[in-house]
């Protein structure tokens, strides 16, 4: 059975501070523009958020909250980027390139 990872919802906040020292300076700084209390904000950068605080703070930072909770990985760009190409297609793209994923799939699950 393939392992679940856990996200470090701690270290992807710093991750996102580090990379936003131009818009945000201090945590408090990117608290107050997400419209949080200071408690609140601590509270979230000491590993114990809800996800309502994680939306607030993703949108001040301007990513979804996805984006946030990747922020730092190896491959978060990559991440990004598809998600922005798969968002920018028609439905019609959408459904052809799902079609050629699940054949994709299928097939590699009979060759192994």
């Amino acid at each position: 059975m393939e392992e679940i990872k856990k996200t470090d919802v701690k270290a992807a906040l710093e991750r996102v501070l580090e990379a936003s020292k131009m818009r945000f300076k201090t945590a408090n700084q990117w608290y107050t523009k997400a419209g949080l209390t200071e408690s609140t904000g601590r509270s979230a950068f000491g590993g114990n958020p809800t996800v309502k605080t994680l939306e607030k703070l993703a949108e001040a930072a301007g990513l979804s909250l996805a984006e946030m909770l990747e922020y730092g990985d190896p491959d978060w760009q990559q991440k990004r980027r598809a998600r922005a190409f798969v968002a920018s297609m028609t439905d019609e793209e959408a459904a052809a390139l799902a079609r050629l994923l699940e054949r994709r799939a299928a097939r590699d699950s009979s060759v192994s």
